[in-house]
């Protein structure tokens, strides 16, 4: 993830599923290219939707600033 964390992210996929090779305890700090995170798939139905809400709930929860985006749209970043 390009924002500062991947806390929340567990909501949507399991921490625990791990290649092989890889160490078990997941990197949770993000690359720090942006700000923010994005919260992809905002809004949509199903079980992916319930996961991103999830996630979304624990930003505002801890303060980690984000940008929903639903299905179709896309996040440019030109610069800084």
């Amino acid at each position: 993830m390009r924002g500062p964390t991947l806390r929340g992210v567990e909501f949507v996929d399991d921490p625990t599923v791990t290649a092989a090779g890889y160490p078990g305890e997941p990197v949770w700090d993000g690359l720090g290219l942006i700000d923010y995170n994005v919260a992809v798939h905002y809004g949509s139905r199903g079980a992916q939707g319930k996961a991103i809400e999830r996630t979304v709930a624990y930003w505002k929860s801890q303060n980690v600033p984000y940008l929903p985006l639903r299905d179709g749209e896309v996040l440019v970043v030109d610069g800084r």
